[in-house]
């Protein structure tokens, strides 16, 4: 039984490593009502140019200034990646206002603020200007999507803002970069409109190395994996991955299955059933050994 228990715990600890890396997301409004220096939560440290105030249902902001509950009078927040490295990095701002208490005169934007992204070397990548109330305000996307080791958010004086979550995918910045080649039709053609209980989507693409050259079954550790995300269009999207069904291609791990010349999954659409949009993307099956950037992703939706 002892020995059952091992191999038992081994198989499990095996399965985390070589667990593919997927989407994260901090949830700052969740987590308490903190005053530190700096705040080691998610994968993320964050730090700030003051004492970082984090409360329950508003998000991260910095104590003086003009408030304590914002970030403004050229306060910054900084967030680094503790793998050392991510992608598709967005943020949320939940809050935000203009002031016309101290210059520029007023303007029609809200919550003005200057973004910074570093990449792995700790170099500078450029700033971008950004304003606005929104969920996943991009930081790779301003950044041609390369890999971010950290980013910074600075008041330019009078605007003020909360950021409230962060998304990322994490990756180890030693990973080799594989881009994606597709999907084919019909999912390279915009949404695709599923009106039946029932539709089998072709997910089909190539995966291709730095010199151009095109990734088989042997020239990685682990075939990379589909992802499914579910928007209402009301609600922040949700990892639906779980729901994924192959049918004919691809595995019960939601792994691609290389064959003849690409990677292949066809998606069976049989449990997703809630109507609303759903986001189908191509990540690494082994964040160690490689990342998928840039991706293939495509969307169908549920009428």
């Amino acid at each position: 039984m002892r020995a059952q228990n091992l191999v038992a715990a081994l198989m499990a600890l095996l399965a985390l490593i070589a667990a593919p890396a997927k989407s994260d997301t901090v949830d700052y409004s969740t987590v308490g009502n903190v005053q530190t220096a700096t705040f080691n939560h998610g994968g993320i440290t964050v730090t700030g140019s003051n004492t970082l105030n984090i409360f329950t249902f508003n998000g991260i902001a910095v104590l003086g200034g003009i408030s304590d509950v914002t970030i403004d009078s050229t306060e910054s927040v900084s967030w680094a990646f503790n793998t050392g490295a991510a992608i598709n990095v967005s943020y949320d701002v939940v809050a935000a206002h203009n002031s016309g208490d101290c210059p520029p005169l007023p303007d029609n934007r809200v919550g003005d603020r200057v973004l910074e992204a570093f990449d792995v070397s700790g170099s500078s990548l450029g700033t971008a200007f950004q304003s606005g109330v929104d969920p996943f305000f991009p930081v790779s996307g301003q950044f041609g999507n390369v890999p971010i080791s950290r980013f910074t958010l600075t008041s330019p004086g009078c605007d003020n803002f909360r950021v409230i979550r962060v998304h990322f995918t994490p990756i180890d910045p030693n990973a080799r970069i594989l881009s994606c080649v597709g999907f084919d039709a019909p999912l390279n053609d915009g949404p695709v409109k599923v009106r039946g209980k029932n539709r089998v989507l072709r997910a089909n693409a190539q995966l291709i190395d730095e010199n151009n050259q095109p990734i088989d079954d042997l020239g990685i550790s682990a075939a990379p994996v589909v992802q499914v995300t579910y928007s209402s269009g009301v609600s922040p999207a949700q990892d639906v991955t779980s729901d994924a069904l192959p049918a004919g291609a691809g595995s019960e791990g939601n792994q691609f299955e290389f064959l003849g010349s690409g990677w292949l999954f066809n998606l069976s659409t049989k449990n997703f059933t809630a109507v609303g949009t759903y986001t189908v993307t191509m990540l690494t099956g082994d964040g160690s050994d490689y990342f998928v950037h840039p991706t293939c992703t495509a969307q169908f939706v549920i009428q």
